[in-house]
């Protein structure tokens, strides 16, 4: 927030994004998460605002399919009263969207995904398809592994751009929108 005033940007003119942790599931929990979110960055509304994974990082693949439905009620009101813009997930497979789907009245317009060269998670972006779901690539310089890899180097070098500008192109060129990490 003190950044976003800082900048001298107008606020339409900077896409603002948070998640929620699945820790703080529930439906009044996510109310309360969306609320302090907005009041710490003392703003009137979020871009766009995420459910941050399918289960607790330190679960990973325990069921939270009943918390992931209640999370969606309470960010579709805050959608319905304009304070969010825009909701969607992050790190979904095909899956957690299958459970998910049918208990909202507004489908994900966002599912957050790692995606780089060599990673090739084409079941959930087929899936995000299927539903019409924006996929946005987190990522795609492999947590900067892949930049300095031998052949993607040489494949950047081929069409005299730099690694980081290939693997962003790469990601464009199959559609998603990417998120430089």
């Amino acid at each position: 927030g003190l950044g976003l005033r800082a900048s001298g940007v107008a606020r339409e003119g900077i896409f603002v994004t948070s998640k929620l942790w699945v820790q703080d599931a529930g439906y009044e929990k996510t109310r309360l998460a969306i609320d302090k979110s907005l009041r710490k960055l003392q703003l009137d509304y979020l871009d766009l605002y995420l459910i941050h994974a399918p289960w607790p990082w330190d679960e990973i693949g325990k069921d939270c399919r009943e918390e992931n439905r209640q999370i969606w009620k309470a960010m579709e009101e805050f959608l319905a009263s304009g304070r969010v813009k825009a909701i969607g997930v992050s790190n979904f497979g095909p899956e957690d969207l299958d459970s998910l789907l049918p208990a909202c009245q507004t489908k994900p317009m966002v599912n957050q995904i790692r995606w780089f060269i060599g990673l090739d998670p084409s079941d959930t972006v087929e899936t995000c398809a299927e539903h019409d779901i924006v996929v946005e690539a987190y990522s795609p310089f492999a947590h900067g592994l892949i930049v300095n890899h031998p052949e993607i180097a040489e494949i950047a070098s081929h069409y005299d751009v730099s690694a980081p500008q290939l693997c962003i192109r790469c990601l464009l060129q199959k559609g998603a929108v990417v998120l430089p990490k």
